[in-house]
């Protein structure tokens, strides 16, 4: 029997149309009817129309606030703090008449006080001049206040409560803290702003350049009492 090209081509012909054209079509995202299309139309891919959702790439669902990563950051601070001989206040919750700072606690150093003011938006925040920030998330583009504004607001809070107990002389910053994980920060001008990462690595640059000046737990004393306990539903109390 005299084997030739004709004989079997249509041998070929089958196990290309049984096995290797689905698996084609599999990997360029295509049912079997649309990728043997496109290999007489040249269109390489399928465009989905608005209404076809479900074959579409999604973005991962996220969500903002996630559980519990503010103590996992003072948690972390605390270990930060410890093992560099600085000190820590929390809560860092200070008033003035009507109004309650935010912060979520403070670093002190021999150099300064950070104030760790926290976010918990997700998704990608885009920095941008003027009073909103915008946020994309799940799909869609948000308005966020701008954090380093709602910082300075902070800042101007706590450094009167300071000037007024005597602490004129000890330098502080208001840092704006983004705590969830799944946040990516896209900004003009890092400083000020950070993610948890990028926060605790600021901290040990500034604590390896700074010369101490004054002893960190005295003025974390002094200044626990500026900071009061807050209950929920409550204005705050000060610790004992």
């Amino acid at each position: 029997m005299n084997i030739t090209f004709q004989t079997i081509l249509p041998f070929i012909l089958a196990i290309l149309l049984i096995f290797i054209i689905p698996m084609l079509a599999a990997r360029n995202g295509m049912s079997y009817g649309e990728f043997v299309k496109s290999i007489f139309t040249g269109f390489a891919k399928r465009e989905y129309g608005p209404g076809d959702r479900t074959k579409q790439i999604r973005e991962p669902v996220l969500s903002n606030g996630r559980k519990n990563e503010l103590t996992q950051l003072v948690s972390t601070l605390l270990i930060f703090v410890r093992r560099n001989k600085i000190s820590m206040v929390y809560p860092g919750t200070v008033v003035k008449g009507q109004e309650q700072s935010t912060i979520l606690c403070f670093v002190v150093t021999g150099a300064c006080v950070y104030g760790i003011n926290c976010f918990g938006y997700s998704g990608s925040i885009r920095e941008l001049s003027g009073k909103f920030w915008k946020q994309h998330m799940n799909g869609q583009d948000n308005q966020i206040e701008n954090p380093r504004e709602l910082s300075r607001r902070q800042y101007r809070l706590v450094r009167e409560a300071m000037d007024r107990a005597g602490m004129k002389d000890v330098p502080l910053e208001v840092e704006s803290v983004f705590t969830n994980r799944d946040v990516t920060l896209l900004l003009q001008n890092e400083e000020g702003v950070y993610d948890t990462k990028g926060l605790i690595r600021m901290l040990g640059e500034k604590l390896a350049a700074e010369t101490a000046v004054f002893d960190p737990q005295e003025t974390a004393l002094a200044l626990k009492k500026l900071t009061v306990v807050v209950k929920k539903g409550g204005r705050g109390k000060r610790p004992a």
